[in-house]
């Protein structure tokens, strides 16, 4: 994978050409089950990502969870990411899709599938793949 941004931006059908909805509870119910706990309530405050580094931040429970592994629930770990201006970050996710809530700045993703241009408030999701996320801006991101 290139560190050139991308030229060739995937189009909105290109992204959901393949898409699938399932409702989750119906198919799975690991707490009701006894296989893990309930996940517990736990904020986790803004002081984690607002400064700093380009870093992603896990939102780890696994203590809570009974996990031998990194999770926020039973199905799920959650992080923060920030990407300083002028910075990437390359995310190689052991997961099958990642989900992004872009909570303030802008930049673009790159994949091997082509690249898209993200704005505070737009969520995004990427197959199980690795990206290089940038924020070419003054300003970093955060998601």
């Amino acid at each position: 994978m290139s560190t050139a941004v991308a030229t060739r931006p995937i189009s909105v059908a290109k992204l959901t050409e393949d898409a699938k909805l399932f409702e989750y509870s119906k198919a799975a119910d690991p707490v009701s089950s006894g296989a893990t706990p309930r996940v517990p309530v736990k904020v986790f405050s803004a002081d984690l990502y607002a400064s700093g580094a380009t870093r992603v931040v896990p939102l780890d429970l696994s203590a809570d969870l009974h996990s031998p592994v990194a999770a926020t629930g039973p199905s799920v770990l959650a992080n923060f990411v920030r990407i300083k201006a002028n910075e990437s970050l390359t995310t190689s996710p052991n997961a099958t899709s990642e989900f992004y809530y872009v909570i303030k700045g802008a930049g673009q993703t790159e994949t091997e599938n082509g690249s898209i241009s993200w704005f505070a408030g737009d969520i995004f999701s990427l197959p199980g793949v690795a990206a290089v996320h940038r924020v070419p801006r003054m300003r970093p991101s955060t998601w």
